[in-house]
Parts: structure tokens; C-alpha cells; sequence
């Protein structure tokens, strides 16, 4: 869980086991956010930006090709120097 407060972001299923990541946010702004995967040697294997309502929510991510076994960093990039990462494990 990435944790400011009562806000939160959270990729789920962690371990990933197909292409589709979980979003789950709670209490953050509404506007666009950017969204980066990277495997463990700095390469970005996925982005995408979503739009956030400000509301509680999931979003299902969809990253089109099968995800390789391995570790990654997810960045979700908002607003105002809104930041957060995760580890996403794909097995």
C-alpha cells in the first residue's frame, strides 16, 4: 500500500499473475495520472495515464502483452507533485 494520510494507493493482485494490475484509490484528487512500469534494469515496459474522478475507486489495468516473470516498479505520477510507488511482483 502506498499511504499519505487517509489516502491511499494500492496495486493489486500482488503477485500479478496474467497482464491486468489493479488500481485501488482512495481519497485522491481527481485529474490525470500518469502511470509507469519498469523492470529491474530501468527499462519502462508500460505506461499509460488515467484519469482519477477524486472519488474511492478501482481501475483495472489492462498492459496488452503478458508482463515477464520479474520485479518492477509501478509510478503513479498526479497533480501538484502527487507521487507514489510500488513494487509489483510478476509471477
Amino acid at each position: 500500500d502506498i499511504n499519505s494520510g487517509t489516502k491511499s494507493v494500492r496495486a493489486y493482485p500482488n503477485p500479478v499473475t496474467g497482464n491486468v494490475i489493479n488500481l485501488a484509490m482512495y481519497n485522491q484528487p481527481a485529474g490525470v495520472y500518469l502511470l509507469k512500469l519498469t523492470n529491474a534494469a530501468g527499462q519502462v515496459v508500460f505506461e499509460k495515464s488515467i484519469h482519477g474522478n477524486g472519488a474511492n475507486g478501482i481501475q483495472s489495468i489492462n498492459t496488452v502483452a503478458k508482463l515477464s516473470v520479474g520485479i518492477y516498479q509501478l509510478e503513479i505520477i498526479g497533480q501538484s507533485s502527487n507521487y507514489a510507488t510500488q513494487k509489483v511482483i510478476v509471477e
